[in-house]
């Protein structure tokens, strides 16, 4: 079984429980609420399943690539925006877009500037300013550079203004570069390797040589997808030859949710009976990056040491029980490269799943999420970051206008940049209203039951997910709807935040002044982007343990019923309240 962290105490969870690592070189799994979230604001108007409680959240889903890639093409293609390009002796190229935006949110309307940043080898990092924190002297928009060069200052003051020069007007292709780099790392289309294991057989060559499946296999391969003829098939073809039937005649497809993948079968590509490495079948599940081990009753256990490639990371091994019967089952196990991360769903410990149609859900999404994990690992996000870093480089000296420092006045500005002081700058004071859609961010402890430590995480506030990034990988270990928080309380071991059903986080602000600022400014927002509110402490005595709590609760924890001038009744629990917490305090 793959163990799912839990970084919340709830009733699905304890401190105590048995759902450990086995050993250093396992991961967790990240809960399925935590793998939806890719961007905190939803500019896409696309629904991502984060409105709903975790219970009623599907347990099988996608886990998104970068869904923020989408920004610019919902919040700028087609408007009127800015576009910077230039090149840091540190940072590289670099590539800026600014927009200014107003939006109406009831009776307060906030106008933003949204800004893309984009670095060679870094995140891409996308904020929202809101005006009134930039200087009166630039919100009329008359002096460009003043604003783009306050604007840098405030979102990221590792980029000097002066080596931005603005995108050249004559170039009408910017805008489609710049969404083809930012949705480089957006896939929807896979190619999978399937092979077949038969009775006795373990190793790579021996699957590879097998002329032609079983039945049980041939079950599984119309179970997986469909059955398609290559020759003038108008889909995604992974590489297979549509014209000339010289990857065979037949192969498998599926389509799942607006991604494709076309299975590179081993019996159904050419089999050539003189050549013991069957390099034609190679040719194609060698380079596949996820590969299916479909083992026969009676087959030897598979270990991926006997694979000879450097391109396939994950192997996804699923073996038939009772084949070809009513009564078919399969049993999946999941082998991965170090370097790969863990990827959702999680396979329970010891679990067999019947032909179904939830059962092909889940195997497509866990296809899916392992190859989108492969390309997170070091080897695969090294190569996308070169590719991002000639794009980068390309566009900033091809795609920009002449600087106004062009010419003799360059030489002395190179000698002069670094070398001025710059004047500090106050930091802005944050707007924590709902009208401000997008995340604010605090450094904060929070404590993993997972694991019963406490770790450093940012802790983004939108005005509809709360979520817990970890530091320093910044992957989401934690995604919770604003509308499900029902409250919080600030105790002696930290901020208790409550959602759900009987969910609990307790966190900690990091400062380095040990005030209180960070904490006020945190429950200041969730007051203004939740319907929930400050849990109250209550002490209920009773003389006897025996006697009447004085008060009725339904499952929630919602008090349905107090008895007037009972204990409960007054120490100030009335009817509609929710208790949150039991212990040597009462909170509701």
């Amino acid at each position: 079984g793959e163990p799912i962290r839990c970084l919340a105490l709830s009733r699905r969870f304890s401190a105590t429980s048995k759902d450990k690592l086995k050993n250093k070189d396992e991961t967790w799994q990240r809960e399925h609420t935590a793998s939806e979230i890719g961007i905190l604001e939803d500019v896409s108007n696309v629904y991502l399943g984060g409105r709903l409680c975790a219970a009623r959240q599907q347990k099988v889903v996608i886990e998104p690539q970068d869904i923020g890639a989408y920004y610019y093409r919902h919040c700028f293609l087609g408007r009127p925006h800015w576009n910077f390009f230039g090149t840091d002796e540190t940072l590289g190229p670099v590539a800026v877009s600014v927009v200014r935006e107003r939006i109406e949110s009831g009776i307060q309307n906030v106008t933003i500037y949204r800004m893309i940043v984009r670095l060679s080898d870094l995140c891409t990092l996308r904020v929202a300013i809101p005006e009134e924190v930039v200087s009166d002297n630039n919100t009329d928009q008359k002096n460009t550079r003043s604003l783009i060069k306050e604007l840098l200052e405030i979102a990221c003051p590792q980029i000097h203004y002066g080596i931005l020069r603005p995108a050249n007007p004559s170039f009408t292709r910017v805008e489609d570069f710049l969404v083809k780099i930012d949705e480089q790392p957006i896939y929807t289309r896979y190619k999978v390797g399937v092979m077949y294991c038969g009775v006795c057989q373990s190793t790579e060559e021996q699957m590879y040589n097998n002329e032609s499946g079983s039945p049980a296999f041939e079950e599984f391969l119309d179970f997986l997808g469909q059955r398609v003829r290559l020759k003038g098939f108008d889909q995604y073809k992974g590489g297979l030859d549509v014209r000339g039937d010289t990857t065979g005649t037949h192969s498998i497809y599926v389509k799942y949710q607006a991604h494709e993948i076309m299975f590179h079968v081993s019996t159904l590509l050419p089999f050539t009976p003189s050549n013991k490495q069957q390099l034609a079948r190679k040719r194609h599940i060698g380079n596949d990056m996820v590969t299916v081990i479909f083992q026969e009753p009676g087959a030897l256990p598979f270990s991926p040491i006997t694979v000879r490639s450097h391109f396939q990371h994950v192997f996804i091994i699923v073996r038939a029980n009772n084949p070809c019967t009513d009564d078919v089952t399969y049993s999946i196990a999941v082998s991965r490269a170090k370097d790969v991360p863990a990827f959702g769903p999680a396979v329970p410990q010891g679990a067999t799943f019947p032909k179904s149609a939830e059962f092909h859900d889940f195997f497509i999404t866990k296809i899916i999420n392992a190859e989108n994990a492969v390309h997170r690992s070091k080897k695969f996000a090294a190569m996308a970051a070169r590719t991002r870093r000639e794009a980068l480089k390309e566009i900033a000296e091809n795609f920009s206008s002449a600087h106004p420092n062009d010419g003799p006045a360059k030489i002395a500005s190179r000698f002069l940049v670094g070398s001025v002081k710059r004047k500090e700058r106050s930091l802005p004071r944050p707007v924590l209203s709902e009208s401000l859609h997008g995340a604010l961010s605090w450094l904060v402890e929070v404590h993993d039951h997972s694991q019963n430590q406490s770790i450093t995480c940012v802790l983004g506030l939108s005005s509809e997910t709360l979520a817990i990034l970890e530091m320093p990988s910044g992957q989401v270990i934690c995604a919770i709807p604003t509308h499900s928080v029902i409250g919080w309380a600030n105790t002696d071991l930290g901020l208790k935040i409550y959602f759900d059903h009987g969910d609990v986080l307790l966190l900690r602000c990091c400062t380095t002044d040990n005030s209180d600022r960070e904490l006020t400014a945190l429950i200041r927002r969730l007051e203004c982007v939740t319907k929930g509110d400050e849990a109250k402490e209550v002490l209920h005595r009773r003389a006897r343990t025996s006697d009447n709590l004085g008060f009725h609760l339904q499952e929630e924890g919602v008090v349905t019923d107090v008895e007037m001038y009972h204990t409960a009744w007054r120490c100030g629990l009335r009817q509609g309240s929710r208790i949150v917490e039991v212990g040597t305090v009462l909170n509701f």
